[in-house]
C-alpha cells in the first residue's frame, strides 16, 4: 500500500520546507510573496520552464461527480487558492485505476478510484502534489463556487 505524502499547509510557513527540494521551496516562497493581484490569467513565469504557474481567476469548483483525478511525471503541482477554497482528493497511485496512460506531451495521465485524504484547501493554504499523488482539485464543497488560485509547475 502507497504512502501519501503530498504536503498541504499555510502559505506563511513556507520556510518550513527549505531542504526537500530546492525548486520547490522557491515556488513556495515565490506563492508567500506574489502580488496575485498582477498576475495575467493563464501561464506566469517563475524561472522558464522549471518553475510557472498557471492563474486561474474566478474559475469555478466543479461537482465530485463531473470532475477527474490526474497526475503528473516531470511536474510538482503546487496548488495556491487566492480567493475562495476547494476540496482536493488525493490519493497514492498505487491505490487507483489508470483510465488514460500517460501522455509524455501534455505531463499527465487519468485515474479514478478512492480518495485516501481529502483536503479542504481555502485562500493562504497551499496543497503540494508529488509524481505519485493521484489528484482532484477544484471540488466543489456543496454547490459550485467562484475559485481564483495559482497552480505552480515545478519541474523535478
Amino acid at each position: 500500500k502507497g504512502d501519501l505524502v503530498m504536503i498541504c499547509d499555510k502559505l506563511t510557513n513556507y520556510e518550513n520546507y527549505k531542504g526537500i527540494n530546492e525548486r520547490v521551496y522557491r515556488a513556495l516562497e515565490h506563492a508567500a510573496h506574489n502580488d496575485f493581484s498582477k498576475s495575467v490569467a493563464g501561464r506566469n513565469d517563475v524561472d522558464g520552464d522549471d518553475i510557472y504557474y498557471n492563474f486561474v481567476k474566478e474559475g469555478e469548483t466543479v461537482p465530485l461527480e463531473k470532475n477527474t483525478y490526474e497526475a503528473h511525471r516531470v511536474y510538482v503541482d503546487i496548488h495556491v487558492d487566492v480567493v475562495g477554497s476547494e476540496k482536493v482528493y488525493v490519493s497514492d497511485i498505487s491505490e487507483m485505476n489508470v483510465t488514460k496512460e500517460y501522455d509524455a506531451e501534455g505531463d499527465y495521465l487519468l485515474a479514478d478510484g478512492k480518495p485516501q485524504a481529502i483536503v479542504d484547501l481555502k485562500a493562504g493554504y497551499f496543497c503540494v502534489c508529488l509524481p505519485n499523488d493521484v489528484h482532484m482539485p477544484m471540488v466543489a464543497d456543496g454547490q459550485p463556487a467562484k475559485i481564483t488560485k495559482a497552480i505552480y509547475k515545478v519541474r523535478l
